[in-house]
């Protein structure tokens, strides 16, 4: 089956990212064009990334060719963040040095790293557009 597995919440705005294996850049990128193309799918949606039962299965210079995907994934998804739930510090500084690239050429997509589910919602939350929940 395929390596990465998505759903879209709409009421949250979210798309839901889950991997499982090993997966390559060229796993990453059709995948987001898939999702592009999903008719749930609507620009400024954030995104959660599960990787922690997940390995990247490529190179240094396979990431930087997701920085160039990301430029034009920016166009048609607009500002966002991709939080990523990692389970090791090597996934984590990976994900750091991504941000830092994809910020530096002006790309406004934030990605940040988190160990915890909960805490990666938080920080979507924090930047998403939705109207304030009722109790």
């Amino acid at each position: 089956g395929v390596p990465i597995e998505y759903e879209i919440d709409e009421s949250e705005r979210l798309v839901r990212t889950r991997c499982r294996g090993s997966f390559s850049v060229e796993n990453l990128i059709q995948h987001s064009i898939r999702v592009n193309g999903d008719p749930r799918f609507s620009p400024g949606m954030n995104t959660l990334i599960d990787f922690t039962e997940a390995e990247l299965n490529d190179d240094v210079e396979a990431v930087s060719r997701y920085v160039q995907h990301s430029r034009e994934l920016a166009d048609f998804r607009g500002a966002c963040r991709w939080a990523c739930v990692v389970s090791d510090e090597s996934e984590a500084d990976l994900i750091w040095t991504f941000n830092l690239v994809v910020q530096s050429r002006g790309i406004p997509i934030k990605t940040r790293a988190f160990y915890d589910e909960e805490e990666a919602l938080r920080w979507l939350g924090e930047a998403s557009v939705s109207a304030p929940k009722k109790d």
